[in-house]
Order: C-alpha cells, then sequence, then structure tokens
C-alpha cells in the first residue's frame, strides 16, 4: 500500500512539473534595426504583412516548430510563429535572439584563413572603419553595432576587368546584432594605396566571397559585385 502511494504521489510531481513546463513561455528579442515583418502566413513572398515590430522589442514564441515556404523553388529560410500585441504571424527566425541587449550574437571568426601578401593591418582596420561609416549601403549610423576592433581580413591576388593581376584586400565586419548584417569590404592595393573596389552583405558564404574576388565578371564596362 505505501508503495503504490508513493507511486501516486510522483505521478503528481510529474504531472505538476510537466503541466508547470508547458505553461512556461517562451520569448525572444527582435534584432532586426529596421523592423521586422510579421506575416499573416509563412509564404512572405505573397503573405501579408500584418504589422512592422520595431527593433529590440520582446515577441512570444508560439510553439518550437521551424517553418518553411511549402514548394519554394527558392531555398526558402527558416520562420517562426509568434504573438506580438495579440496578433499572431511569421517572422524570419534569424532576426529573433535568445539575448536581451546588444551583442546579440558572439564574436565569431570564419574558419578560413588566406594571407598571399602581408599589409599593415592597422590601416587596413582604420580605412575599412571608414568605409563602412560613409558609405551609404552601410548603417553608418550604427557603426557601433559592429566589432570594428577587430575584423577578419583576407588577402589575395585577383584579376580587375582589363585581367591584370592586382593585390586585393577584404574585411569582414563582423555584427554584434545578427549575421544577417555582417559586412565585407573589398579594396584594391593601388600604388601602396587602398582603393575600396565594392562592399556587400555577407552572411556564411565567405568561401565564395574570396573566389569571386579573385577574377571581377565585367559587363557593360561596369563591375559586379560578387555577391
Amino acid at each position: 500500500m505505501l508503495r503504490i502511494n508513493a507511486v501516486l504521489c510522483l505521478l503528481l510531481v510529474l504531472f505538476a512539473c510537466s503541466k508547470k513546463e508547458a505553461e512556461v513561455k517562451l520569448y525572444k528579442t527582435t534584432v532586426s534595426l529596421q523592423g521586422l515583418q510579421m506575416f499573416a502566413d509563412v509564404d512572405s513572398y505573397r503573405s501579408k504583412v500584418i504589422l512592422e515590430i520595431p527593433y529590440k522589442s520582446k515577441v512570444e514564441l508560439v510553439d518550437k516548430e521551424k517553418y518553411f515556404i511549402p514548394n519554394d523553388k527558392i531555398v526558402s529560410r527558416e520562420y517562426s510563429k509568434i504573438k506580438y500585441n495579440g496578433r499572431l504571424g511569421y517572422v524570419l527566425s534569424s532576426y529573433l535572439s535568445d539575448r536581451d541587449d546588444v551583442p546579440f550574437v558572439d564574436d565569431v571568426k570564419y574558419d578560413y584563413k588566406l594571407n598571399e601578401f602581408d599589409y599593415d593591418r592597422d590601416i587596413i582596420v582604420k580605412t575599412a572603419i571608414n568605409y563602412v561609416r560613409n558609405e551609404k549601403y552601410f548603417f553608418k549610423d550604427n557603426i557601433q553595432y559592429y566589432y570594428t576592433e577587430n575584423p577578419q581580413i583576407f588577402t589575395l591576388y585577383g584579376e580587375n576587368c582589363d585581367g591584370l593581376r592586382v593585390k586585393r584586400v577584404i574585411a569582414i565586419m563582423v555584427s554584434k546584432i545578427t549575421p544577417n548584417y555582417n559586412r565585407a569590404v573589398c579594396f584594391d592595393l593601388k600604388n601602396n594605396e587602398l582603393v575600396p573596389c565594392t562592399g556587400f552583405s555577407i552572411y556564411d558564404a565567405i568561401k565564395k566571397v574570396l573566389e569571386a574576388a579573385r577574377q571581377d565578371e565585367c559587363y557593360d564596362g561596369g563591375v559586379e559585385e560578387p555577391l
């Protein structure tokens, strides 16, 4: 009889714990600087935008499921189902963080080494920071959201549009917000000076970026960006 009572008590404790765990709400912080769009359905290409969630807002995860656009010809990005201000919808998971404040991500380094010639690191860092701060395509007012003190730098030999061999430098400015905001700045080394050739966003295709930088694709007299 005592054994039966002990088993019943254990079951009651386990039931209470599981119920309590089920009642715990999961929250994330939005990390899209421009605001995060919430869609009525997973298909953000066709679905209506319900609202835009401001940067650093708390949202509730409805479940732990990963949602993808069904039958998508383009590789679908992952979505999460959330609740915000009493509305249910879907947002891109990559713009949700478990942390509450900057930095939202670690200063992650790409596991890739490419240094084909030596150059003054301090000069590269200073030049890259100035470029990001002044270039209109970057978040120039949000330079504090990058790990500017420790960018990853690659040096390689590439080709210009005339097929001539050139020295090329690529500085990766890692974002503190989300990998979607990582930035790569490309320079050509001419007459011992760093001349910007392009700047672009980069998520995780660092190897492809470096391969593309080896040889520019030129068209109509212009230079196509690596991404």
